[in-house]
């Protein structure tokens, strides 16, 4: 009996080490991969900025500089074509970067816990955790089943007479559903709820009516103050940085990948910068499709929308950085649209206002 325990007990242990032996060589595989494609993205990336700019700001004792700093600060010099990149953007090298794939990899992983940030892509719960700042909703469909401003259960046949009621344009917008992808903007008559029969849930909220300021960016794209806070060490709500996204052309949303531009703002709502692309790239100091001079144009409510964005992380302290979507109304009230906890991008924000945080913040 004893000799078949010591052979079970031996068989267990030996599945055990090898069960913890493919874990390890998974994650370290999981890694590797992780880094070795964004590398590639990096470098993907400066080849489009260099052959934009006609030529690379990069001296070979700089790209020395660059491996050295990355190898004492994280062990491998590899992270350097990330700082390369962001060199190129800027201009000139600064040192205290942080590489997009640290960033990506472990930074924000440790600040928002995976299973947390979740939360973050339910645009059908944001006005019940933000109730004063987040749109309040015309209608839900969740999980199959329709429901009002109130989440309380109505039929099908209450839901259409609801769209019939209304005189406005609204948006419809999906759960999980990042920077403008998937929202459609309709009139209520266009409303067909077979479109909205299925495993994904949706959001109908009205459109919101923005600021004139706004409106002289684009009159199609509701145009977004993209603000990003932090909470330290020492648990401080604070400010990091603030930016204005709108649409070009005839796109109804600002996001970048979209064919949208940013300028960053200060505190007040002063414009300090010119407009960039989703690279990151300089276009102008003037609206590329009106001729509209930015730094003329002073944008209301600032302030107000970053104490508002504090106030909010306050509320939901379990994520230390978030990114806020942030639309002026007509009333300049402050109005979320959407929050980013997941990943909130900081590629372009890292390169030309950054280092955004210094290593022993986080």
């Amino acid at each position: 009996m004893w000799d078949n325990l010591t052979t079970n007990y031996k068989t267990l242990r030996l599945n055990r080490l090898l069960g913890e032996w493919i874990r390890c060589g998974h994650k370290s595989f999981e890694k590797w991969r992780y880094y070795s494609n964004s590398r590639k993205k990096a470098i993907t990336l400066r080849k489009k900025v260099i052959n934009k700019k006609g030529g690379s700001c990069i001296t070979s004792r700089m790209k020395s500089e660059m491996k050295e700093e990355m190898m004492e600060r994280f062990g491998d010099k590899g992270h350097w074509v990330w700082i390369a990149l962001y060199t190129e953007l800027k201009g000139e090298y600064k040192k205290g970067w942080m590489p997009n794939d640290i960033y990506e990899y472990v930074i924000i992983r440790n600040l928002n816990p995976y299973h947390l940030s979740a939360i973050s892509t339910i645009k059908t719960f944001d006005h019940r955790i933000f109730e004063s700042f987040s749109v309040e909703p015309i209608a839900l469909y969740i999980a199959r089943q329709f429901y009002d401003s109130k989440q309380m259960l109505i039929s099908e046949k209450d839901f259409e007479n609801k769209m019939k009621s209304l005189n406005q344009e609204v948006v419809i917008k999906p759960d999980s559903g990042p920077s403008g992808f998937g929202h459609r903007f309709l009139w209520p008559d266009e409303i067909s709820t077979e479109d909205l029969k299925g495993s994904i849930n949706y959001v109908i909220q009205p459109v919101i009516k923005q600021h004139d300021t706004l409106s002289r960016f684009s009159l199609r794209s509701v145009n977004t103050l993209r603000i990003t806070t932090f909470i330290t060490k020492a648990g401080n709500v604070q400010f990091k940085y603030i930016l204005l996204r709108f649409g070009i052309g005839e796109s109804r949303v600002d996001n970048m990948v979209a064919g949208g531009c940013m300028i960053y703002l200060d505190q007040d709502g002063n414009i300090c910068s010119p407009a960039y692309n989703h690279l990151g790239m300089k276009i102008s100091d003037v609206h590329p499709d009106t001729g509209l001079i930015f730094s003329d144009i002073r944008v209301p409510g600032v302030r107000k929308a970053i104490n508002k964005c504090i106030e909010a992380h306050r509320l939901f302290p379990y994520l230390r950085f978030i990114a806020w979507d942030v639309c002026i109304d007509l009333n300049t009230k402050p109005v979320l649209l959407e929050w980013n906890a997941r990943c909130p991008d900081i590629l372009t924000e890292e390169a030309l206002k950054g280092p955004i945080w210094a290593d022993e913040e986080i």
